[in-house]
């Protein structure tokens, strides 16, 4: 039987059968480990021990409304407590007068992990269909010698290098604003599902880039579509902080490297526009932004860990 919520914690102080740790759970949850009807939150335990500790991990099914509940019922029971089972046996566990507690270790649910999977699969397959434009120029070498293929296809090649460096980046900050992320959430999912459609749609404006560099509607769709992108990202990090059940940490994500990479890229568009014969090297200014990110925060005394490219 799949579940569809796991809870995890680090039990210490076993004293007895670790078995018990799952009789207790369904005490707590059902009342008594040998109760008449289906239980209002189906549940297994597993423990496994590892030296002195055991993790137990807790399956469960339960409406999102009862969620929480069911979690903090299941970290206090673990927490500390006794138990006797049919046998006669007691065990118990927890040494909170010794100063040792125990730590619930909040999993990804599953869905929402084979979510961010397919999120990662994506980007992975978008990344790597940016090449094809150069694999197709490669056939087309006949006589030619490999110098002047190359110098005939430098705008692919740019265009290939900047959308590779910008995919990368956008990952990158897709990765450290879903790093809290343990309940799949709603509006996440469908912020999400747009971020990557904007990866998707990247390899073509990359192709335009590649036959119609200069034309003012290949550089709008192009740049505008990773703006677009980093956006979604804002809003990504909006939609997490503003939840904490859904968060494994109180430390909500941080919009401002996203919002300064929208900036960025409104700033190069305006400038590839304004002055053409600079094309698309205005992009390079994105590697500002980190920098002007971690400054901006210093300035006001945000003590978060500065971000860098490729964290």
């Amino acid at each position: 039987m799949e579940f569809s919520h796991e809870h995890v914690c680090r039990v210490v102080g076993l004293n007895g059968d670790p078995a018990a740790l799952g009789g207790a759970v369904t005490v707590a949850l059902c009342g008594h480990w040998e109760h008449d009807g289906a239980c209002r939150w189906p549940h297994r335990t597993e423990t496994i021990v590892q030296g002195g500790e055991v993790m137990a991990t807790v399956r469960f099914d339960a409406p999102s409304e009862d969620v929480d509940g069911v979690r903090s019922t299941i970290t206090e029971v673990l927490g500390s407590g006794t138990l006797v089972g049919p046998d006669g046996r007691r065990t118990s566990w927890g040494t909170p007068a010794a100063g040792v507690a125990n730590e619930p270790l909040v999993d990804r649910e599953r869905d929402l992990d084979r979510f961010l999977t397919l999120v990662d699969a994506v980007v992975a397959i978008a990344i790597t269909l940016l090449v094809l434009p150069l694999a197709e120029a490669a056939t087309e070498i006949d006589d030619s010698s490999v110098g002047e293929l190359l110098r005939a296809n430098e705008d692919k090649m740019l265009g290939f290098l900047l959308s590779f460096l910008v995919i990368a980046q956008l990952w990158f900050a897709q990765h450290r604003v879903v790093s809290s992320l343990v309940v799949q959430d709603p509006w996440v999912t469908r912020f999400l599902l747009l971020w990557t459609l904007t990866i998707v749609v990247l390899p073509f404006p990359t192709a335009l880039v590649a036959e119609a560099a200069s034309d003012p509607a290949t550089k709008v769709f192009y740049i505008g579509t990773m703006a677009v992108s980093s956006s979604l990202l804002a809003l990504i990090a909006w939609a997490i902080g503003r939840n904490r059940s859904i968060r494994d940490t109180d430390e909500r994500p941080d919009p401002a490297p996203a919002v300064a990479t929208v900036i960025g890229f409104v700033l190069a568009l305006a400038i590839s526009l304004t002055f053409p014969a600079t094309g698309y090297y205005p992009l390079l200014l994105l590697l500002l932004t980190d920098p002007i990110t971690n400054a901006l925060r210093r300035s006001r005394g945000d003590r978060r860990r500065p971000t860098h490219m490729g964290e």
